[in-house]
């Protein structure tokens, strides 16, 4: 469940309805992490002593997942890769 918070890992796990706690390290992981605990979705900590809690924290509450599923519900309505180079290239 703990992720640096690079956007391949928030997005794969909000694609499968997964929350997330977030230790963001550097590039884009504070502002990705930002984002998805806005969403509900996750818990951004700031070092690895706040991990357990967190994690306790997310697997306990279940709006958490419940924002995680959400978001799944959202990404699977977007169109696919096919779909959108279908378009551009239409």
């Amino acid at each position: 469940m703990k992720r640096a918070g690079g956007v391949g890992t928030v997005l794969g796990s909000l694609a499968q309805g997964v929350p997330m706690v977030l230790w963001p390290q550097g590039a884009d992981q504070p502002i990705n992490a930002a984002r998805a605990a806005a969403s509900g979705a996750s818990i951004t900590v700031g070092s690895a002593g706040e991990i357990s809690a967190a994690v306790a924290r997310a697997l306990g509450d279940p709006s958490y997942r419940a924002r995680a599923e959400d978001a799944a519900a959202e990404i699977a309505e977007r169109p696919g890769p096919a779909a959108v180079i279908a378009e551009i290239t239409g």
